[in-house]
């Protein structure tokens, strides 16, 4: 192998340069957009779900990447600037050019992560992500068929394994699901004994905020908040944290019963658990049960499990899409809606 072959062209090394600074441009666009709009920017809502899985805040996520790109452009325009003449072998261009082909290949590792995860685990692709993707996979292929070659095996490589692996709790495939596990915070009962009530709600959902309003107020009920996503600020006062807890359980447990809207409100009892969906029957059921003390007024409007509870109602967000708070009111449906399964 000829040693030169290592080293970077003037012309390869100009277009990798171009294609990180687009890179970074493209991601200032996106932290620009988060502080702007404070939504995902996305084609899909492919973005905003990919987003709710990290465990860091999407913005710290995005400045890590803007800051990868911005030194991969300044390495490519240093390499290119100490490029060799006819057969003078630059040694400055040689590290540079040997640490630019390092962080490309360390690149298309990351993403190999990121996409196969995207594949196999939430099982839905983002598309600013994939769009960050094409950018690493182009700046490997511009620099030589070896480059490309070995980034087609790291990530072959990454997303065989992803496939071979299983990605579900063990514990939610042995009837050891419990919501208590998902349970991020707990607001206590004045009074006992109190009705034992799950919210599972995300921190971007409207009608979850118009319950919280509610939550905030109740006496005699003991409400854990199971939510979907990472919680940033306490989403009332007066809470107990848990210090730890599974978001997946939560997601989980949606996906067993089949739906795919928030909020939702469950009811613990001895007899099995009470289903309450939307915002607007979740208010009436807490107004109803929780602002009073237990024994006045008490009823039951429950509705049978052949209802259909599962279409959206007024009051909902559908889980991982944009919900602006008044789109689902705009259903025909209304009264209190309950289901009971033992």
């Amino acid at each position: 192998m000829n040693g030169n072959s290592f080293l970077l062209s003037r012309k390869q090394l100009g277009w990798i340069a171009s294609l990180a600074l687009a890179g970074f441009v493209t991601v200032m666009v996106k932290i620009g957009y988060l502080l702007i709009i404070d939504k995902a920017f996305c084609i899909g809502q492919g973005c905003e779900i990919v987003e709710s899985m990290l465990k860091i805040p999407p913005l710290w996520f995005n400045y890590a990447g803007g800051a990868f790109f911005i030194f991969l452009f300044v390495t490519a325009w240093w390499a290119r600037r100490h490029s060799p003449t006819y057969s003078t072998m630059s040694r400055k261009h040689l590290l540079s050019s040997g640490l630019l082909r390092v962080l490309l290949i360390c690149a298309v590792a990351a993403e190999g992560v990121l996409i196969s995860y995207q594949w196999f685990v939430v099982q839905v692709f983002c598309s600013y992500c994939l769009l960050i993707f094409a950018f690493i996979v182009f700046m490997n292929i511009i620099a030589g068929w070896r480059q490309a070659c070995l980034g087609f095996l790291i990530l072959s490589s990454e997303i065989i394994i992803f496939s071979l692996l299983q990605f579900n709790n063990p514990a939610m495939d042995s009837g050891e699901l419990s919501l208590a596990d998902g349970t991020y915070a707990v607001k206590h009962s004045s009074v006992r004994p109190g009705r034992q009530l799950y919210f599972i709600f995300s921190e971007d959902c409207p009608h979850c905020h118009n319950v919280f309003e509610v939550l905030e107020r109740t006496v005699s009920c003991e409400v854990k908040f199971n939510p979907l996503n990472s919680i940033e600020q306490s989403p009332i006062p007066g809470l107990v944290y848990n210090e730890v807890y599974d978001l997946a359980i939560n997601r989980k447990i949606l996906k067993l019963l089949d739906v795919n809207t928030i909020p939702v409100l469950i009811e613990k009892r001895n007899d099995g658990v009470e289903f309450i969906r939307g915002g607007k029957q979740i208010i009436s059921f807490l107004e109803k049960y929780c602002l009073a003390v237990p024994g006045k007024g008490e009823g039951s409007n429950k509705v049978s499990a052949q209802d259909p509870a599962f279409d959206l109602e007024p009051g909902e967000c559908r889980v991982g899409e944009i919900c602006a708070g008044d789109e689902a009111d705009k259903g025909v449906h209304g009264g209190e809606r309950l289901w009971d399964f033992q």
